[in-house]
């Protein structure tokens, strides 16, 4: 009888270790997808959309709000120099950053219409998780024929960790100066696979008409790659992209409200795990997406709708 009592006792403890692994795969299909890094990659955008606008209008003369003060320095023959601080606050917010801090930007423009600034972040967080966004180097911002800014930036250009404030001292020869503005006639990415590997991030600003209100801008982002070091427990990549992704945040300040998006996961553990996600914004200011393309464990997620976190 002992015999047999051990073997089925030894059947019980297998039926339950395996009813746990099934419970624990379905809950891996369960979980709600990952948006960090698709979110850091909007927030950055945005902020630098936002600071470009800023700097362009004082470029250009046109008055500021309470809240920002510009020091307008040296000019020579090919351009001039200046420093423009931000605090930012409940009634004078970093759009979609709830952070109180202050924004430092520095810049060089020619005649108005062509600029580079740099841009140092204090004590406002752009990255969700543990990397900390000190600043933005070497942006390149034009106005356009059309009325609109267009900007750039790559995954060179951002400092992540420590940083100093001799980032804000552009000094660039005429030439330096105009290769830096040629980089804003790279192709823009049209297609979200294409985007995702290439760690450029193009933003186009509608500044409405109001150059003195920064809240009321029309964003659109198209771009990708990898914003930061994505590792967990095991070695993996985190990349995202997004196409033609429109923000308001007067009009919405949950979620962009046109475009689409991609989040592409390889994670190296005991096996490969690849998974990714296709999301569709739409105009409806509810903080989410649409999930109309999922593969590996987030496949049980489409046709469904998942939080962004902007917010």
């Amino acid at each position: 009888m002992k015999p047999k009592l051990y073997i089925e006792n030894i059947v019980l403890i297998i039926c339950f270790l395996f009813s746990f692994t099934s419970c624990k795969k379905i809950d891996e299909y369960n979980k709600e997808p990952d948006v960090e890094y698709l979110r850091d990659g909007i927030a950055t955008s945005v902020a630098v959309g936002y600071c470009a606008s800023v700097a362009m209008s004082a470029f250009r003369g046109n008055p500021l709000p309470s809240n920002m003060l510009f020091t307008k320095g040296n000019c020579n023959e090919f351009h001039c120099s200046g420093l423009i601080i931000i605090n930012t606050s409940t009634q004078h917010p970093l759009p979609f950053n709830k952070n109180v801090g202050q924004i430092i930007i520095g810049g060089l423009w020619d005649q108005g219409n062509s600029g580079i600034i740099s841009v140092v972040l204090v004590d406002i967080s752009l990255l969700r998780g543990e990397s900390i966004l000190y600043g933005i180097y070497t942006v390149p911002v034009i106005l356009q024929d059309d009325g609109s800014l267009l900007t750039l930036f790559a995954r060179e250009d951002i400092i992540i960790g420590e940083g100093s404030d001799t980032i804000l001292s552009l000094s660039f020869t005429k030439p330096q100066f105009d290769l830096e503005i040629e980089r804003l006639n790279t192709e823009k990415p049209e297609d979200l696979y294409v985007a995702v590997k290439q760690n450029v991030w193009f933003v186009t600003v509608n500044q409405n008409h109001t150059f003195s209100e920064f809240l009321d801008d029309g964003i659109t982002i198209n771009g990708g790659g990898q914003m930061a070091e994505a590792t967990d427990n095991t070695a993996g990549i985190i990349y995202h992209a997004v196409i033609e992704t429109y923000l308001n945040y007067l009009a919405c300040d949950k979620n962009p409200l046109d475009g689409q998006a991609l989040i592409q996961y390889i994670v190296a553990g005991d096996q490969l795990d690849f998974k990714t996600l296709v999301l569709d914004f739409v105009d409806e200011c509810d903080g989410k997406a649409k999930v109309i393309a999922a593969t590996g464990k987030y496949i049980k997620w489409n046709g469904r709708k998942i939080p962004l976190y902007l917010n």
